[in-house]
């Protein structure tokens, strides 16, 4: 529109008004300057807005994927938590057989101690008993060669007595 022109597109020299006539266009420019500004400040927002709404998009996008990331994580904190528990459950169930195992090697370490120590005594003793024995026999083979020699003698002595007669 022609800034000399009302909205009805007519003049106010058409109309007939005078002075009054030059402020009512002075009023209609300024109005239709105030509704571009307005058309125009309406158009900005509504870039604006439009712009905070792609924001705001990006910005659940993103809030999207940082929530997804932190559920793995949490799931995978879980599975690590579980999975230490696990382990220490495992430690500490072998840290008892160890314990255990150690208790029975301790025990059996006694036993064997004590088995060697009665196979040395048994030894001692057999070692003992082979000595006495050794000497029995000597005993016995020197009563023997004593018998055998003293029956040996006794025939030659009674045979040099009967001669003697």
């Amino acid at each position: 529109m022609d800034n000399d022109h009302d909205v009805m597109g007519a003049s106010g020299s058409d109309l007939g008004v005078g002075d009054s006539g030059n402020a009512a266009r002075e009023a209609w420019r300024q109005a239709r300057q105030m509704i571009s500004e307005y058309e125009a400040r309406a158009s900005e927002m509504a870039l604006d807005v439009e712009m905070a709404q792609q924001e705001l998009r990006a910005m659940q996008d993103k809030s999207s994927v940082v929530k997804k990331q932190i559920s793995q994580l949490r799931t995978a904190r879980k599975r690590a938590d579980a999975t230490h528990l696990w382990e220490l459950s495992r430690a500490q169930e072998l840290r008892r057989q160890l314990t255990s195992a150690c208790s029975d090697t301790q025990r059996l370490a006694h036993q064997l101690t004590a088995a060697r120590d009665r196979l040395a005594a048994s030894k001692a003793q057999q070692e003992a008993s082979k000595v006495r024995l050794e000497e029995h026999l000597n005993a016995m083979k020197a009563h023997v060669k004593n018998v055998t020699d003293h029956a040996s003698t006794e025939p030659q002595a009674a045979a040099s007595d009967a001669v003697e007669v």
